[in-house]
């Protein structure tokens, strides 16, 4: 027979197991918006009973374990979804710079500019030989081409950007799975007594969830441990407490080109580094591409009805815009001649660095016939000084003058691009 302290006994266990419960659940309401917390439960037992001549009595409660409330379909989920957000986020961001980049709809973007030349071509219909309006032309079809041109250099801009972006989450992978490492070590030592180490164990799963915010991973539960892999079955990044870094290969620009750890080449799927990639790959230069095509439309119709009409003196229409070499730099394509060339003394053979005004037929620029007698809106106006030739160009292609003789005050120059003679010589005097 149980003694007549027995069942003061089973109050006084009772009310130590239910103060462990409401500590925890204390501890539950103090942690409600921590990121990454788990819900914590007491998990209570009957105490060991008493056999007695009357049979067994129990003796009680007792608080077994504080346990925490997961719940494995709910995390796995949790863990695809994250990848996929990761992803999305990245990409939303991404476009919104594209959208910022491009500046469009608005009067300072392409269409506005598109709009303003279309407008300028009208004026001058009804007023062809207003100088002015000719001028206003030049000047609309100019900033049309900078204004490409600048929309296709932002473009470029953001893909390096995207590339920084993704260097720095990997970059950031790295350094999450030291502290994984370092998680999994701490809660493999604070659980060798038995118990579970709950707070350390939801600060790891918050780890891995970040880290599958920047690129899939696949996590495999080992006793204390988190072992987590590339996903798709690919190579270990943090097996207990070893680590295996993921890092790129960079092309000769220094961009990311792929991924490896260890020997095992690594594609990532999904993820903002996936997103970052996705962007300076395929968003990006699709949308250049779409660009250049459109522009590319612009300069075959303008240019086809311009080639249709005559000047103002009669002669044949030609080109008014040219590509500088590709299709994703446009240009105004000036007349040919030169309104003005002057040398001075001291210069020898040889190349001079230029910024050069190229019409559509180089060779039209330094021809005899035009030397000195184009209009001031024709050409350039060249100066030598110290031996470099200088002056205002509409465009700067890959074009430079070499002073070929000097005999006396006679200076000849030439037009080239490269070593190739694109020009005929044309002399001048000092």
């Amino acid at each position: 027979m149980a003694n007549i302290f027995y069942g003061l006994n089973i109050g006084r266990s009772s009310m130590l197991a239910h103060q462990t419960a409401l500590d925890v659940t204390g501890h539950n309401l103090a942690n409600v918006n921590t990121e990454g917390y788990a819900r914590q439960r007491v998990q209570m037992a009957p105490g060991l009973p008493t056999i007695t001549s009357q049979g067994s009595i129990g003796s009680g409660v007792n608080a077994e374990d504080v346990q925490r409330v997961q719940v494995s379909y709910l995390e796995r989920q949790i863990a695809r979804v994250t990848v996929s957000r990761g992803h999305d986020e990245v990409l939303a961001r991404g476009l919104d710079e594209v959208q910022s980049a491009l500046g469009e709809p608005s009067e300072s973007g392409l269409n506005g500019a598109l709009t303003e030349l279309w407008n300028s071509f009208d004026a001058l219909a009804a007023r062809p030989q207003d100088l002015a309006l000719r001028a206003q032309v030049l000047d609309r079809a100019r900033n049309l081409a900078t204004v490409y041109n600048q929309k296709v250099g932002a473009l470029t801009e953001l893909e390096d950007r995207f590339d920084e972006a993704a260097s720095e989450a990997l970059a950031d992978v790295n350094t999450a799975l030291q502290e994984l490492r370092d998680l999994n070590a701490a809660v493999a030592k604070a659980e060798a007594g038995g118990f579970t180490a709950n707070d350390l164990r939801d600060q790891r799963d918050l780890l891995v969830r970040e880290i599958s915010r920047k690129i899939g991973v696949e996590v495999e539960s080992d006793g204390s441990y988190l072992n987590v892999r590339v996903a798709g079955g690919g190579p270990y990044l943090v097996h207990r407490t070893g680590v295996f870094e993921l890092e790129a290969d960079r092309d000769a620009d220094g961009r990311i080109a792929s991924f490896h750890v260890g020997s095992a080449p690594v594609v990532p799927e999904g993820g903002e580094i996936g997103a970052y990639l996705e962007l300076r790959d395929e968003v990006v230069p699709g949308l250049r591409e779409d660009l250049s095509t459109w522009m590319a439309t612009v300069v075959d119709r303008v240019n086809a009805l311009h080639r249709a009409g005559t000047d103002r003196d009669g002669n044949p229409g030609r080109n008014l815009f040219a590509w500088s070499g590709d299709t994703t730099r446009a240009v105004v394509a000036p007349s040919a001649g030169m309104s003005k060339a002057e040398a001075g003394a001291g210069l020898e053979p040889g190349t001079h660095a230029l910024a050069v005004t190229v019409p559509t037929d180089p060779a039209a620029l330094f021809s005899p016939a035009d030397r000195g007698t184009g209009g001031a809106d024709t050409g350039i106006a060249l100066s030598a000084t110290a031996g470099t030739y200088t002056g205002q160009a509409a465009i700067g292609l890959d074009y430079h003058v070499r002073v070929t003789d000097v005999e006396g005050s006679a200076v000849s120059l030439a037009l080239y691009r490269g070593d190739e003679r694109v020009g005929e010589t044309v002399q001048v005097d000092a």
